[in-house]
């Protein structure tokens, strides 16, 4: 039997609002000058890493950078009701699940415990020194192709084709896993050029189980 393959997006698929905005508000950072940190450093008109030093100075500077404090606003961000039903329900029908995500490994990997999924992977990563102080931001530009390149680490640790698995997300970073498996579930999405290459389209995630 061909192993049942499902992947998540995480923020606004599984949770509400954007884990990135969340923390950097909680900490004391503008929103907009986060946002244009990143976008500016998608355009190359900043390079990664002087964004991400940026970046992490503001963090510091807040004096809340720390590795305690951090997981205390992700563990704030809670999953969906209705995530917790549908990973039940897919767990009983013999799928595995894994998140996909363009947020902090530390968040995702909190979300993957509380829904006991299958494995995850994330597209940004903090590290911490001894004390436990914030030392380093690593975010990956290009989340779109890096979700592909994770969603084909994941196929070839199954043994099973990309194009058996499923996606479920709601933004446009999605958009080319959605390409590659051509089964890309939009769920809590209004974005078109999403829906233009879905598979299906739910307007919420119990809505899901409808497909399965």
């Amino acid at each position: 039997m061909t192993k049942r393959i499902i992947c998540f997006d995480v923020d606004n698929t599984l949770t509400l609002g954007t884990s990135w905005e969340i923390l950097s508000k909680s900490i004391g950072v503008d929103l907009n000058f986060h946002r244009k940190l990143y976008n500016d450093s998608e355009s190359g008109t900043l390079s990664k890493e002087y964004a991400e030093n940026k970046l992490l100075k503001e963090y510091l500077q807040t004096g809340k950078a720390t590795k305690q404090f951090i997981e205390e606003v992700f563990n704030l961000i809670e999953p969906l009701p209705e995530a917790y039903d549908l990973m039940t329900f897919l767990t009983e029908r013999d799928f595995r699940v894994y998140l996909v995500s363009g947020s902090v490994n530390l968040f995702v990997q909190m979300i993957s415990k509380k829904l006991n999924t299958w494995g995850w992977f994330a597209n940004s990563y903090f590290e911490f020194d001894e004390s436990g102080l914030l030392s380093k931001i690593d975010m990956v530009l290009g989340q779109g192709k890096e979700k592909v390149h994770q969603l084909h680490e994941i196929a070839k640790i199954e043994n099973v084709d990309i194009r058996e698995m499923f996606f479920v997300g709601d933004g446009s970073n999605d958009i080319p896993a959605f390409i590659e498996t051509k089964n890309g579930v939009a769920v809590n999405s209004k974005n078109k050029e999403l829906h233009k290459v879905a598979w299906k389209i739910c307007k919420n995630l119990t809505e899901v189980k409808k497909l399965f």
